[in-house]
């Protein structure tokens, strides 16, 4: 995936994977946390989203899994840890 988000910019076939890849994604965000977005407004619906599409991000796992070496596991959590400050911060926001 990572190879193909390289080549996004100039290979069209990559292009169309990459697409798909991300509107796949965020479209897995809104149902994996849909208890926590649901009954935001439209706006901070849209934030909420978009930083839990950055927090789950393959990018994410790239940094801390590739570039600076962390275990599977260690990884796993940093990312759920991520997204659970984002998802904790969400619900005290809008109660």
């Amino acid at each position: 995936m990572l190879l193909l988000l390289g080549q996004e910019a100039w290979e069209p076939f990559a292009a169309r994977v990459t697409s798909t890849g991300k509107r796949l994604h965020r479209e897995w965000v809104q149902a994996a946390f849909a208890d926590v977005v649901g009954s935001l407004s439209d706006t901070s619906h849209t934030e909420t989203i978009d930083l839990l599409v950055a927090a789950t991000d393959v990018s994410v796992w790239k940094i801390w899994r590739r570039d600076q070496g962390r275990s599977r596991d260690e990884t796993i959590e940093r990312m759920l840890r991520l997204a659970a400050s984002v998802a904790d911060k969400t619900g005290r926001d809008a109660s």
